[in-house]
């Protein structure tokens, strides 16, 4: 994960970065990780949590990560 994010910051002037479903603590820990060390100027947080079917796409221990970890570096 970060190698990818790293190829397409460094080979891109990134204007901005949407970030979608994720579903496991890693790639959070990658997300966030990436996110501090690039800082692109403007961020979305579009999570998805739950599906319509009402199965969770979130795994339980990665919740309490978005919120600190993701969330949290948007301020």
């Amino acid at each position: 994960m970060t190698a990818q994010i790293d190829a397409v910051f460094a080979d891109l002037d990134v204007m901005a970065v949407k970030i979608g479903m994720v579903a496991q603590l890693a790639t959070i820990d990658a997300i966030a990780a990436d996110l501090k060390r690039w800082s692109p100027k403007h961020i979305v947080l579009d999570p998805v949590m739950v599906a319509t079917s009402g199965d969770r796409l979130l795994a339980a221990e990665a919740v309490d990560a978005l919120r600190t970890k993701l969330i949290r570096s948007l301020h």
